[in-house]
């Protein structure tokens, strides 16, 4: 099978002989990757770690972040060895985790006080005097990626190596639901109004194909804010229709 595009002037011509594997793996390289240097931390995620920080970190052993100048270096297209660091410096953030060890070592090095986001499944940095928080969480960060995160410090009292943190891996879940409950509520769409994306949750666990009457009525925002992919009126019946599916999967 062969396939044609038409080209600039309106005519058919012969992109390549088709190959289904060879297409999905040419379309590929233009898919944005999700990788982990590129894991940007959300509001309500990175402010859990500083309520914690400040309050069972810090406080314990008598000090605040009011003692502190919180730093965050890892910024796109940035160095974090150009920043200026003062002996009032913490950096309180996510870094590349492809480069995570080699910052551990630096900042042991340079003596910087560091609470990091790290990489749960490979943690330990070989012969450093890091100390570890470890939590049992998933985070979602900005850019869609999920991942098993601890974190990396220097700020436990000098006997401690290792804190396996119940209460840490509550808050951080606590904030991620949190912030989709706040999600949904900003993104409720109007009544009747489904986007494709919505849909995808109705769609039978079964051998099943279901038809809706549906629409040409369209919005493409809802509460002032833009809706990917744009949602679609549906009338009452396909509405409760849809109910009672989304019943049958659950």
């Amino acid at each position: 099978m062969q396939l044609v595009q038409l080209n600039i002037f309106n005519e058919q011509e012969v992109v390549s002989n088709y190959n289904k594997n060879n297409y999905n793996d040419f379309i590929k390289k233009f898919e944005a990757k999700k990788t982990t240097d590129d894991c940007y931390t959300p509001d309500s995620v990175y402010n859990a770690v500083i309520d914690y920080v400040d309050n069972f970190i810090l406080k314990p052993c008598g000090e605040s972040l009011n003692d502190y100048e919180i730093l965050r270096p890892f910024k796109p297209l940035g160095d974090y060895l150009s920043e200026r660091y003062t002996d009032k410096t913490l950096v309180i953030d996510n870094p590349p985790f492809s480069i995570y060890s080699k910052i551990v070592r630096n900042y042991l090095k340079m003596n910087i006080k560091f609470f990091l986001f790290a990489p749960a499944l490979s943690l330990f940095v070989l012969n450093s005097e890091c100390q570890y928080i470890i939590t049992n969480v998933n985070i979602m960060y900005s850019n869609g990626a999920k991942v098993r995160t601890s974190f990396a410090t220097n700020l436990l009292p000098p006997d401690y190596k290792i804190l396996l943190s119940g209460r840490l891996t509550k808050m951080l879940k606590r904030a991620q639901s949190t912030q989709n409950k706040q999600k949904l509520e900003i993104l409720k769409m109007p009544e009747n109004y489904l986007s494709s994306a919505q849909l995808l949750k109705y769609v039978p666990l079964s051998e099943l194909d279901v038809p809706l009457c549906g629409s040409s009525d369209y919005i493409s925002s809802a509460n002032g804010r833009k809706i990917f992919g744009a949602a679609m009126h549906f009338t009452n019946n396909d509405v409760e229709f849809l109910k009672g599916k989304q019943d049958d999967n659950d």
